[in-house]
């Protein structure tokens, strides 16, 4: 079973805020596709694959 992170999820991984990584990381060229699952009240969540993350992560980490 896949790992599905929402942006909450995202933002603690990178240790920003939710709205830095909505605005920052999320949106940068070859990030990770989101995808969308339904709730209950039938609106779409935005989620994440966990591994595509952590492995976009490791191909774009900076030595400071």
């Amino acid at each position: 079973m896949t790992e599905l992170w929402n942006s909450d999820d995202c933002a603690a991984w990178f240790r920003c805020t939710q709205r830095q990584f909505v605005e920052r990381i999320a949106p940068q060229v070859g990030f990770p596709a989101r995808h969308h699952y339904p709730t209950i009240t039938g609106r779409s969540r935005p989620v994440w694959s966990a591994s595509e993350v952590r492995e976009w992560t490791a191909k774009n980490l900076q030595s400071a």
